[in-house]
């Protein structure tokens, strides 16, 4: 084996339990991580990639089980590895970042305790609190999060999720892994958040030397970052190789399907549609404050997160409310779908007839024609 081979997945097959779509998870899938290489894993939902990378930490759901095949960390078959052993890689010289901070973290730890515990679960020998402090300051700051000193007494829910995504990056890199697995840490982040998260991805990895299987269904995101890349479907590879003879030069049908279907790779669509006639939703002046309770001694902070909108929608229209996290674009639309928040003020005229201020029809009522589907897939 060659020295600069850290990760070789060899012929990796997890079964499935009986009933479903299909006999196994993962099947007959070979891929492999250098140092100092960022392999990029592409499919769709389902196609196996974040089951590939669950299986090389030991962390598959229950119910399933590798069937046949080898992975090799540093030469080592840990394919059937014991749980001591498992629990002595994990968060050492191999780490993860899982997809959602928010579930990752402990809700009710604060970030810089967490960070800590990452560091003293393979400490040896155990650092004064002096020393482990100042790691978790150190780790902080190498990650570009602001004014480290005050962000370590945080909770979780306290941070935004670029931020807390960062704390997920920063536990991760405590012990100096060789080998990093990115379970798609960038999908729920904004376009612009998430060019800061590759780029200190790629900035880490460059300084450690580390070799990183990213996994990521997002063509642009292999293109920013991939050395290499890997592409599953149902289970399989159906292709692999460098990212310019991937991207440049696909083989595959699917790889064909998956860069053509990349926004902005299609000439935008030309159908007619005649946008006229009263509003079916208009808003103006639309406000909403929170306020949020800071302790018995200290006073409620108030935050405005939306200042004097104004919107309007018309039939067959479709209107784009864009911005980056925390731009407030999502409060509009949630104050013009009460209950799930009412705005604070506002004059809101609906499906024509129906003007109202704070008191709209009930949401979901028989007399209101408005529904939602939230960020997390809820349907109102």
């Amino acid at each position: 084996m060659s020295d600069d081979l850290l990760l070789s997945v060899e012929h990796l097959s997890v079964e499935l339990p009986h009933g479903g779509d299909r006999s196994h998870a993962v099947s007959d899938v070979s891929l492999s991580v250098g140092r100092n290489e960022i392999v990029c894993l592409v499919g769709e939902s389902g196609s196996g990639k974040s089951i590939t990378a669950h299986a090389v930490l030991g962390l598959l759901p229950s119910g399933l089980e590798i069937g046949t095949g080898a992975i090799k960390f540093s030469g080592e078959d840990i394919a059937h590895a014991s749980e001591d052993a498992m629990r002595g890689l994990r968060g050492g010289p191999i780490s993860m970042i899982f997809q959602e901070p928010l579930s990752a973290l402990n809700p009710l730890a604060r970030v810089g305790q967490q960070i800590a515990e990452a560091i003293l679960v393979h400490a040896s020998p155990r650092p004064s609190r002096a020393e482990l402090d100042a790691r978790v300051l150190e780790l902080i700051t190498a990650v570009g999060l602001p004014d480290p000193a005050t962000l370590v007494r945080s909770y979780p829910f306290q941070l935004s999720g670029g931020q807390r995504q960062r704390v997920m990056i920063a536990m991760a890199m405590a012990n100096n892994p060789a080998l990093l697995l990115a379970d798609e840490p960038t999908t729920a982040l904004d376009v612009t958040t998430q060019q800061q998260i590759l780029g200190l991805i790629r900035r880490l990895q460059a300084e450690r030397g580390m070799g990183v299987l990213f996994i990521t269904h997002d063509f642009g995101v292999v293109a920013d970052i991939a050395d290499r890349v890997v592409v599953m479907r149902n289970g399989r590879v159906v292709e692999q190789g460098s990212v310019d003879e991937v991207l440049r030069r696909p083989k595959d049908d699917y790889t064909k399907a998956l860069i053509a279907a990349v926004p902005g790779s299609r000439p935008a669509s030309k159908v007619a549609r005649d946008i006229e006639g009263e509003p079916l939703l208009e808003a103006h002046g639309l406000n909403k404050t929170f306020v949020t309770s800071q302790g018995l001694f200290r006073p409620a902070r108030t935050t405005a997160a939306v200042r004097d909108v104004a919107l309007s929608l018309r039939p067959r229209e479709t209107v784009a409310v864009v911005g980056e996290s925390g731009s407030g674009k999502s409060t509009p639309v949630n104050a013009l779908t009460p209950p799930i928040e009412a705005p604070t003020t506002a004059a809101i005229a609906a499906i024509s007839s129906s003007i109202w201020m704070k008191t709209p029809p009930a949401f979901g009522s028989s007399t209101d024609s408005r529904s939602a589907i939230s960020e997390d897939g809820v349907i109102g």
